[in-house]
């Protein structure tokens, strides 16, 4: 997997290469360690990062495993001369449904889901998303189609840019990649 640089924008480019190439183009497949390792630049970055992880943590608990999740948002621009970094990181859950949602105690257990998106933000550092893999087929093309524009597009001036692709079902990885967070020192 290969997440490319940074474009002459400060964002990840819409495509790499050749544009008839699906595989050279957004979102780009990555790891949440290849995440961590290129966009965890400083504390508060790994912060949201730590939160992120806890978030997939929580996924992977009430056994959100099958799907992935589109990576976006001010964390993933090269920091600007905007004055501040970025607070969370935007993130679009794409699932199927948890088989313990008929089990009794999945309300409970997925409490912190149905938390409203600012309590969610605070939890995890996390701007929260979702499409079902199990909605109605014009459902999910409608809300990838949404998404797909809203995350594809630099909020403030509107250029295109790219995105990441992370699987769901890693949960050893998000392990070494939390590893590698707290190997960092700080204050």
């Amino acid at each position: 997997m290969h997440i490319p640089g940074f474009n002459n924008q400060g964002v990840l480019p819409p495509y790499d290469g050749d544009t008839a190439c699906m595989d050279n183009s957004s979102p780009y497949l990555a790891t949440t360690l290849e995440l961590c390792q290129k966009f965890g630049t400083t504390a508060d970055r790994r912060k949201i990062l730590r939160g992120f992880l806890k978030f997939r943590g929580l996924l992977n608990s009430l056994q959100i495993r099958e799907g992935f999740q589109w990576v976006d948002g001010r964390f993933m621009e090269k920091d600007p001369d905007r004055g501040s970094g970025p607070d969370c990181i935007q993130v679009v859950t794409f699932c199927k449904d948890s088989p313990l949602m008929d089990d009794s105690k999945f309300d409970e257990l997925s409490e912190p889901l149905r938390a409203d998106n600012t309590e969610i933000r605070k939890l995890y550092r996390v701007d929260p998303l979702l499409v079902s893999l199990d909605w109605p087929l014009e459902e999910i093309i409608a809300n990838t189609r949404f998404y797909s524009s809203l995350m594809s597009h630099q909020q403030e001036t509107g250029i295109w840019k790219g995105m990441l692709e992370i699987k769901l079902a890693t949960s050893n990885e998000d392990a070494r990649s939390m590893e590698h967070l707290e190997s960092f020192k700080e204050v």
